[in-house]
């Protein structure tokens, strides 16, 4: 078999990530409503848990990752509003669920990476 390189997923493989979801779905309220997208805290959090696991089931049967922008737009398309994937205020408020994680490197991922970049692509 001849590889040509290695690939690795992000969360969970090279990383572990914690945050209080509430707290990161909060943030995403929050600067939804800094941009003037009055929504109820309540409907975005059961909507945004509906389609993300919708997603989640996408990428278990079909290997298709879709990223949080995505999920996002999609909530707020649910929700009756219809913005572009690249707009300020989802781009803003992605960023804003992600600012409280915790990341932390697995102790084996830097001795592993060393050995294989000497071979492969990484």
């Amino acid at each position: 078999m001849n590889v040509r390189a290695i690939g690795f997923d992000f969360f969970g493989t090279l990383i572990d990530a914690t945050a209080e979801v509430t707290v990161c779905l909060g943030n995403i309220c929050t600067q939804l409503e800094l941009h003037n997208i009055p929504i109820s805290r309540e409907e975005f959090t059961q909507t945004y848990r509906q389609v993300t696991h919708s997603y989640r089931e996408e990428r278990h049967h079909a290997f298709k990752e879709v990223n949080n922008a995505h999920w996002l737009q999609d909530t707020l398309k649910r929700l009756g509003y219809d913005l572009p994937i690249a707009s300020q205020p989802i781009q803003e408020a992605v960023n804003a669920y992600f600012s409280p994680w915790n990341l932390r490197v697995y102790d084996d991922v830097y001795p592993i990476l060393d050995k294989l970049i000497t071979k492969y692509p990484l």
